[in-house]
């Protein structure tokens, strides 16, 4: 046969061994690097990052979940540098993308391909089932474009487990997922250590991000009710999401150094060691319960003797040490402070509002009606007032069913138990907290440690190396 003329000359002929997808990715960086030349810094990055996500998103959709997941550990309020209609967030955009490539492969060519956890796929569409219901149903109480779009990120972030099943039966892929989420979640914390000690002089800081999308720098510091005592934010926005972010990734850390030996068992405990001051700063007495949850739960598996004698001893602590974090945290578990107090209000209200509409929920109306508060401290009773009693608990089954899974995984998979001891860390921090429920990359993360739970489970990967 002859040999077909190279289509290209000259100095670009070196290009054209290079495959169509691959062009794809280097006209993108190009634009994007001529944007970032003309645009503000925290802009020009925008420009360089949202291109990168999503040729990701293009082709290799698991990839792209995992890439999603580390910018939510480092700027998951970052919007796309362009509007056309719609500004989303960067990691909204990328998930989206990724799960309708995933989807369109699976129509057009997966017959013959193995779809693992079919069991989690059916749960996951069974939640998905009861958020588009609530959506439908609730019409009736007068939703807006703008709630319409707001429930479908968080249905967006429920189907994060559809990619995450398939993420966590690639060895490499989930091993570099949880290292990364625990990498992240370190530099995090020291970042948010330093703004922290900054005080107001990191208003500048802030006024920068608000050109990537972020909201007004004014509103950037968090306080405790006094409006006195500081809370650590780092880039994430709240303290709350923060504090459960780094419980996660704490976790991870700690349950990567497990499964490792040598010098990467020491790199990981030091990994972990490094989330603690963003975590402590936080000042988010459900991250510091998750977090002694996840630990509690990694002790129990290697030994219940030591775990309950830990237990003691972190319960004497918090009745009978004078610390001011201690009482801190004290004052939570007994409701003598403001926020406590708020939330059992919200608790009792919660009642009155799944009461008025039991099965598919209130869903997400413009202006709740006047008889009642729509918002609840708490990720399960949140779900419940939107989209009903019946998606809330297939969602808490699906949950729970997936921790077991990892937890129990029959095959040699040190990684499932990882991941399902940070899903249980997610679960915890819901119990009083509703960023879980209610932030689109907060449900994104909790729904991708569940499926990765699951998936790690099915894989026998062999012995880890970091």
């Amino acid at each position: 046969m002859r040999e077909s003329a190279p289509r290209m000359d000259g100095g670009l002929a070196i290009f054209s061994g290079l495959p169509r997808p691959l062009w794809m990715v280097a006209t993108l960086l190009l634009a994007a690097g001529v944007a970032a030349a003309m645009s503000p810094a925290p802009a020009a990055l925008m420009w360089v990052v949202t291109p990168i996500m999503l040729a990701l998103a293009l082709m290799r959709p698991r990839m792209a979940l995992a890439a999603a997941l580390g910018l939510a550990y480092a700027l998951p309020f970052a919007v796309a540098p362009v509007r056309v209609g719609l500004q989303p967030p960067i990691v909204e955009l990328t998930l989206a993308v990724a799960l309708a490539v995933a989807m369109m492969r699976m129509a057009m060519g997966g017959r013959g391909r193995p779809r693992p956890a079919r069991g989690w796929i059916g749960m996951v569409g069974g939640v998905l089932v009861f958020w588009t219901l609530a959506l439908l149903v609730g019409g009736r109480m007068g939703q807006g474009g703008e709630e319409i779009q707001y429930a479908l990120k968080l249905m967006l972030g429920v189907a994060a487990g559809f990619l995450a099943v398939g993420l966590g039966t690639d060895w490499r892929l989930a091993r570099g997922t949880a290292a990364l989420i625990a990498g992240l979640g370190a530099a995090q914390s020291l970042v948010a250590a330093m703004v922290f000690r900054a005080g107001t002089g990191a208003l500048p800081f802030y006024e920068a991000l608000e050109a990537a999308g972020y909201p007004d720098a004014v509103t950037a510091l968090r306080y405790l009710p006094d409006e006195e005592t500081l809370r650590a934010v780092g880039t994430l926005v709240d303290p709350n999401i923060m504090g459960a972010s780094l419980a996660v990734s704490l976790v991870l850390a700690l349950g990567i150094s497990i499964i490792s030996s040598g010098r990467s068992r020491w790199l990981w405990l030091a990994v972990a060691g490094l989330t603690l001051p963003g975590l402590s700063l936080s000042l988010s007495r459900g991250a510091w319960l998750a977090a002694g949850f996840g630990i509690l739960i990694y002790m129990w598996r290697r030994n219940r003797g030591l775990a309950v004698a830990a237990m003691v001893a972190l319960t004497a602590i918090v009745v009978l040490a004078p610390f001011e974090s201690v009482e801190h945290f004290r004052s939570g578990l007994l409701a003598r402070d403001e926020s406590a107090a708020l939330r059992l209000g919200e608790f009792a209200e919660a009642g009155r509002v799944i009461a008025s509409a039991p099965v598919f929920g209130v869903g997400f109306p413009a202006q709740p009606p006047a008889a009642y508060f729509v918002g609840v401290s708490n990720t399960f009773l949140w779900v419940a007032e939107h989209i009903g009693l019946p998606g809330a608990f297939l969602s808490i089954v699906a949950a729970i069913g997936a921790c077991v899974v990892g937890l129990r995984s029959r095959v040699p998979s040190p990684l499932a138990p990882v991941f399902a001891t940070a899903a249980a860390v997610a679960l915890v921090a819901g119990l009083v907290d509703h960023h879980f429920a209610s932030v689109p990359h907060m449900v994104m993360l909790q729904w991708s440690l569940l499926g990765l739970a699951v998936g790690a489970a099915r894989r026998e990967p062999g012995a880890i190396r970091t």
